[in-house]
């Protein structure tokens, strides 16, 4: 018969609690950012025009991967204007995201793959800006409560 020696078992055992917290990393789940976060609404005036419009911005991360991102405009009379871009996202790292925008969805074989860190503190989501022409900066969203 053979005997296990100690120094064997905690070697196994050792080796079971590094691979089981190494895959628990990479599957970590990104409860922290589901749900839909907005940013505050902005005011800006057009060039040349004395009235001003408003826009904000929702970012909605679902459970099953999805993300939509909503520019929305407020027009003049009030009426809000939503222009959604859908995707999809996987989380990599605690703070960090991989993030492929379809910006057409009769075309959803053209995708814009990109990486975001981000952080959250008291219901605040905070991303860098990846706007077009932004200079360093981040963008804030809050969480919308249901």
């Amino acid at each position: 018969m053979r005997t296990i020696k100690p120094q064997s078992l905690w070697s196994w055992f050792l080796a079971l609690v590094i691979t089981t917290s190494i895959c628990s990393c990479s599957r970590s789940k990104p409860e922290g950012l589901i749900g839909l976060w907005r940013t505050e609404t902005s005011q800006r005036n057009p060039t040349g025009d004395t009235n001003t419009a408003g826009s904000y911005e929702t970012v909605e991360f679902q459970t099953n991967g999805m993300l939509t991102i909503t520019s929305v405009t407020i027009r003049r009379d009030g009426i809000e204007v939503p222009i959604p871009v859908g995707g999809t996202y996987s989380l990599l790292a605690t703070n960090q995201i991989k993030v492929e925008i379809v910006p057409n969805p009769a075309r959803p074989d053209i995708k814009y793959p990109f990486t975001i860190s981000f952080s959250i503190s008291d219901d605040v989501l905070e991303v860098p800006v990846l706007e077009a022409g932004a200079t360093n900066g981040f963008k804030k969203y809050r969480r919308v409560k249901k």
